[in-house]
């Protein structure tokens, strides 16, 4: 009999495969949600903790100023916008940086095309179908739908981006049954079928892919939910064994438990609940040990945060194709979704290869080290996400971790550590962690174009000597002011730090109506004069301190044309 849509895409999730993949994601979701909240609560914890360092440990790089009267020059403040930071500061450098998102989302949209293609024509093969036009290109439109998110994670999109994203998609598809309908083609038993069930499936992979990848769980939820695959995996391995044996009969299954446990004088349910914790505990393990390999492969620099993140949306694809077409066999449901998954890694890894602009090494991009107020929480963590994707295609970026950007920071392998317990190792407790830290921190540009943020995890008492050493090996400074005022002691002392220690033409403090202006203009004044003698700045002719006004998220654009500009003065 031939093989019918109905009669494979019809009743998926009685499958075993589905089971797993959509247990995974139910289960997986509020682990990764805890884990994360406790992530934060164990670095807020450490930052909080004291050392007993003072300040005599550490080579402090300003003095008061007072006995030498400070600079003669008076420091001038200018302000600049987003159209003259973008007109004066034009450079190659950012240029690249500004476009380098675009590059790559025009790569990952390339690779996914070439998936959805063999996902689509697999279908039509399965199907007995491989000539209908207008059953490929309704397939081709369900199954592209991951080519959409990875280009809105490519571009690091908003709220805003990511509607756009899905109306877009939702129209897409409302002309293609709009068509079918006036038309009366054959595609319209595809189409009926596609919104009753190839819809469900596409819109199911959907909410999981985005939940997982949320910015808030990008760091945790893929690996997460590798572990819960391995775990369901395991147990539905087990139960699937029980049922070839005593079918579903489960007074059969029971009563084979206790003849098995009757010799050691335990009781069927015992064996049957040590049978259940041995299976996740082995299954555990080996999920572990492949969430430590990929942790281990992202230190070696051989896959970046963004490909692990996009690579995710992929085989989550691809996974639930291989739930669709399990029913036509597992050669079918094995292959195509592999050679789909293979073809787009191939085309992606190509793509990279030949559009990457030069061989520039990592050691000779600028290095940027951003400050800000803590207390700005989500803002500071939108802006960052603004300011950070198209400035990593430009150089290396430094921060000290806080808690605004904790778990916006976080990498793979220091989530790693956090599962393991040993969180503590990547706080700096003296000058000897901060040298280590700084060579785990050199300079690296991963294959897709993207150099890696370090983060630089900070006791309360260790922090200053931290930020000495960033300031002074620092090409540029960026200090988000928004907000600031009298409470932020902390960013009174940076500001110090950077005018006794930075060239004035590397440095720009970011501003907004919120900012204290009367306050940071006395800050500026007071800790001018306190400029040491021997500082670079003391001779400096006219010199000034520029602020950029930022109230639109359009005007990052311009100001990583001013970063660039800076870092390269």
């Amino acid at each position: 009999m031939e093989t019918t849509p109905q009669s494979f895409l019809i009743e998926f999730s009685d499958k075993p495969l589905f089971t797993i993949t959509a247990g995974a994601a139910m289960f997986g979701l509020p682990v990764a949600f805890l884990l994360i909240w406790l992530y934060k609560l164990a670095v807020n914890r450490s930052m909080r903790r004291v050392t007993g360092i003072s300040d005599s440990d550490f080579s402090r790089a300003l003095a008061t100023g007072s006995a030498a009267g400070g600079p003669q020059s008076q420091l001038a403040i200018a302000r600049l916008d987003g159209h003259t930071a973008a007109s004066v500061a034009a450079s190659a450098l950012g240029r690249g940086a500004l476009n380098g998102s675009w590059r790559n989302a025009v790569i990952y949209a390339n690779a996914g095309l070439a998936f959805s293609i063999i996902i689509s024509l697999g279908y039509l093969v399965a199907l007995g179908d491989a000539t209908s036009l207008h059953t490929f290109l309704f397939l081709f439109v369900n199954n592209s739908w991951p080519i959409l998110v990875s280009m809105g994670i490519a571009r690091s999109y908003t709220w805003r981006g990511w509607s756009a994203i899905a109306a877009a998609y939702f129209l897409l598809f409302l002309v293609q049954f709009a068509i079918a309908v006036l038309t009366k083609t054959a595609i319209w038993s595809s189409v009926r079928l596609g919104a009753s069930d190839l819809m469900v499936i596409n819109m199911t992979a959907i909410i999981f892919s985005l939940c997982f990848l949320s910015r808030g769980l990008r760091a945790a939820g893929p690996l997460v939910y590798l572990l819960m695959l391995a775990l369901l995996g395991g147990l539905t391995l087990m139960s699937t064994v029980l049922e070839s044996r005593f079918g579903e009969d489960a007074g059969s299954q029971s009563q084979w438990f206790a003849t098995f446990s009757e010799p050691y004088g335990l009781s069927g349910r015992t064996v049957a609940v040590t049978l259940n914790l041995s299976v996740l505990a082995v299954f555990g393990i080996a999920g572990w040990i492949v969430m430590r390999g990929l942790g281990g492969l992202y230190r070696r620099g051989w896959v970046s945060d963004q490909t692990l993140t996009i690579d995710a949306v992929w085989l989550l694809s691809a996974s639930f194709h291989s739930i669709v077409l399990s029913s036509l066999g597992w050669r079918v449901s094995l292959i195509v979704p592999l050679a789909a998954f293979l073809a787009y890694k191939v085309i992606a890894t190509a793509g990279f290869a030949a559009l990457l602009p030069g061989s520039r090494s990592a050691a000779a991009a600028p290095t940027l080290l951003l400050l800000r107020v803590f207390k700005l929480g989500r803002n500071s963590r939108n802006f960052f996400h603004a300011f950070a994707e198209p400035w990593r295609f430009a150089g290396n970026l430094r921060l000290i971790a806080g808690p605004d950007l904790a778990t916006t920071t976080v990498e793979p392998h220091e989530f790693l550590e956090f599962l393991s317990g040993r969180l503590s190792r990547r706080f700096i407790a003296g000058p000897e962690d901060l040298a280590q830290r700084l060579s785990e921190a050199a300079p690296r540009r991963d294959f897709d174009g993207r150099y890696r943020v370090a983060d630089f995890f900070c006791h309360d008492d260790t922090w200053k000597l931290v930020l000495d050493r960033l300031a002074q090996d620092s090409d540029v400074v960026l200090m988000d002011l928004r907000g600031f005022g009298p409470e932020n002691k902390g960013c009174i002392y940076e500001i110090s730090t950077l005018l006794a220690t930075v060239p004035l033409q590397r440095i720009i403090l970011v501003i907004n109506q919120q900012t204290d202006d009367a306050f940071l203009r006395q800050t500026l004044a007071t800790s001018w004069a306190a400029v040491p003698v021997g500082a670079a700045n003391r001779s400096t002719a006219n010199p000034n301190i520029r602020l950029f006004p930022l109230s639109r998220r359009r005007d990052v654009a311009g100001l990583v044309q001013a970063v660039a500009s800076a870092a390269t003065s």
